[in-house]
């Protein structure tokens, strides 16, 4: 199983987020013209719990979408798919709908620790973000993305290994003057 790219990861992330934010978004929007605005009616607690039930709503969203697209047979968000990418368990097999919403909590994590977790791919060998340890899970290149895409990202990619690699050196010449 061959990992997923740094480019392909982030662009999907990139799609999956811009998904998830307009879902919010009309979420909010219905919720507030419909039910919201019957408990703004209820003194004092209507605007309390208007803001809680959307509050809990933008926080379940990522989870579920996660929960749904990760998991079962599908095994890629809309991101994911137009990237070529999955996500497996370790040992190779497909994710329970459990353990994507495991997963999904701990993206969930890795974005309010100020993206840090998702960070955590950047600097290991295996490409594991935080949300990966949740349930010892990957993400593989299905090789079935756009190709257009996928040869931009492997163009950017191997740009970025030649930059690090030229950093590398110069860090070296630096240290050992």
């Amino acid at each position: 199983m061959d990992k997923a790219g740094y480019t392909e990861r982030s662009i999907a992330a990139i799609i999956d987020l811009s998904i998830l934010s307009i879902g919010t978004w009309v979420f909010s929007i219905v919720f507030g013209i419909t039910i919201g605005w019957f408990l703004h009616l209820i003194p004092f607690l209507g605007g309390i719990i208007s803001t809680a039930i959307t509050g809990l709503a933008t926080f379940l969203f990522p989870i579920l979408y996660n929960s749904i697209f990760e998991g079962g047979k599908l095994g890629s968000t809309p991101g994911k798919i137009y990237c070529g990418l999955a996500v497996r368990h370790q040992s190779g097999r497909k994710l329970t709908y459990k353990e994507a919403a495991i997963r999904g909590f701990g993206k969930y994590i890795s974005w309010v620790s100020f993206m840090l977790g998702y960070a955590l791919a950047f600097v290991r060998k295996d490409r594991k973000a935080l949300h990966d340890f949740f349930i010892d899970s990957i993400v593989i290149d299905k090789g079935l993305g756009h190709e257009k895409l996928k040869k931009v990202i492997n163009d950017v990619e191997d740009q970025i290994q030649d930059n690090i690699k030229e950093l590398r050196q110069d860090l070296k010449e630096y240290t050992d003057d």
